[in-house]
């Protein structure tokens, strides 16, 4: 599948992170969409959204080669900050209370 420029349309190599005809930085929506589902996570439904953001990070790591980009890697904590601290919260639910 190819992706493309959404400035010019033009046809990116893949892994490409700036347009070779326009320019400009190409953006990674499954990183994006990993940070901010591990910024929601946090306050609601964590161990949801914290899955979401770690499969997002993962799916933007294939797409770029094997390798994490700074977005996907804050995806990433974000994600499992989500997951450790609905772990947490539910064991001190089940001690305290």
């Amino acid at each position: 599948m190819s992706k493309y420029c959404s400035y010019c349309g033009n046809e990116l190599a893949k892994g490409e992170s700036i347009c070779q005809k326009c320019g400009r930085k190409v953006e990674d929506t499954n990183a994006t969409i990993s940070v901010v589902s591990g910024i929601i996570g946090i306050f609601f439904s964590g161990i949801v959204l914290g899955i979401v953001a770690i499969v997002e990070a993962n799916i933007s790591r294939s797409k770029n080669d094997k390798h994490f980009s700074s977005t996907a890697k804050r995806g990433l904590v974000l994600g499992v900050i989500d997951i450790v601290g609905v772990i947490i919260a539910i064991i001190i639910r089940h001690y305290v209370g």
